[in-house]
C-alpha cells in the first residue's frame, strides 16, 4: 500500500478537482484517461504522466504549475503544520541572544540577502510551504551575522525575513506568531534605520490589530516617510491621512511597500 503523501502531484490533482466540484468520474469523462488510472494517481499509487497532468490542467482550466509546483498547505494535518511553524517560532525567539554558538557554517551576506528576496518571492507566488521551509535557517544565519558583522544591508535582509515570517504565519493561521514576527521586523528595521521598512511594519500592525490604534499607526508610518520621528508621528504631529480613512491612508505606505527591496544595492527592503 502506498503511503498517503500530500506532496505528490496526484494529491494536488485531487485538491483542484474538489475545488472544481467534480467527482473522479466527472473529471475522467473530460480527459482521455480512465477512472481507474485517475484514482490511482490521486492516491499516489501511480505517478502522474506529463500527458495526464496536461489533460487535467486543460479540463480544469488551470496552468500545469498548479498541479506540479510546490504543494499547497491547505490540506496539511495540524501536526504537519506545527512541524512547519515550530522552527520559525524558535528562530524568532533567538533574536536577541547574540551569535549562535553552534553555527558552524554561515552563508555569505550576498547569498543571505538573495535568500531573503527569494523567500519573499515564494510568498508572493503563494508557495507558503517552500517559504516556511527556508525561513528558520535564513533567520538564524542573518541573526548571527547581524550580531557578528552588522551592516545596514544585513539588518534590512533580516527585517525582510521577519516580514516574510509574519506573512507565512498569518496565512497558515497562526496570528500570535505573526504578531511576534512583526515585532521582530520593527526591531530590525530600527537598526537598519530604514523608514520604508518601518512604515511598512506600522501599516501591517494597523491591519493586524484593526482597532482604534490602527489610524495612529498609519499616521506614524506616514510620519516616518516624511522624515518625522516615530514619537512625533504617534503624538499626532504627522500628516493626516486622506479623508477616505484607514484604507486610503495606506496608499502612501503601500507605495513604500512596492518600492523597497532587501538588496544592498537597492537601499530598501520590501515587497
Amino acid at each position: 500500500m502506498p503511503r498517503p503523501d500530500d506532496d505528490h502531484t496526484g494529491a494536488r490533482i485531487r485538491e483542484q478537482r474538489r475545488l472544481a466540484r467534480l467527482t473522479q468520474r466527472e473529471l475522467s469523462d473530460r480527459i482521455p484517461y480512465s477512472l481507474s488510472l485517475l484514482n490511482q494517481v490521486e492516491c499516489g499509487a501511480r505517478p502522474a504522466s506529463a500527458g495526464l497532468v496536461k489533460a487535467v490542467a486543460e479540463a480544469l482550466k488551470l496552468d500545469t504549475s498548479r498541479l506540479t509546483g510546490p504543494a499547497s498547505v491547505a490540506s496539511l494535518s495540524p501536526d504537519r503544520l506545527a512541524a512547519l511553524v515550530t522552527p520559525i517560532r524558535e528562530a524568532l525567539d533567538a533574536y536577541d541572544l547574540g551569535p549562535h554558538p553552534q553555527l558552524a557554517d554561515v552563508r555569505p551576506v550576498s547569498v543571505l540577502i538573495e535568500g531573503a528576496d527569494e523567500a519573499c518571492r515564494q510568498v508572493r507566488a503563494a508557495h507558503l510551504r517552500a517559504a516556511a521551509n527556508v525561513l528558520p535557517a535564513l533567520i538564524v544565519e542573518l541573526t548571527h551575522t547581524a550580531s557578528t558583522a552588522p551592516t545596514t544591508a544585513v539588518w534590512r535582509a533580516l527585517a525582510s525575513a521577519y516580514r516574510t515570517a509574519h506573512d507565512v504565519a498569518l496565512k497558515l493561521g497562526y496570528p500570535d506568531l505573526s504578531r511576534v514576527a512583526l515585532d521582530r521586523m520593527g526591531w530590525a528595521a530600527g537598526r537598519a534605520s530604514d523608514p520604508c521598512l518601518g512604515a511598512v511594519q506600522l501599516y501591517k500592525r494597523a491591519i493586524l490589530v484593526r482597532n482604534s490604534t490602527s489610524l495612529r499607526l498609519i499616521r506614524s508610518g506616514h510620519g516616518l516617510l516624511t522624515g518625522q520621528t516615530h514619537r512625533e508621528a504617534v503624538a499626532g504631529g504627522g500628516p493626516r491621512p486622506p479623508a477616505a480613512g484607514a484604507a486610503g491612508a495606506g496608499g502612501g505606505v503601500g507605495a513604500a511597500r512596492g518600492g523597497a527591496h532587501t538588496r544592498a544595492a537597492g537601499g530598501g527592503a520590501g515587497r
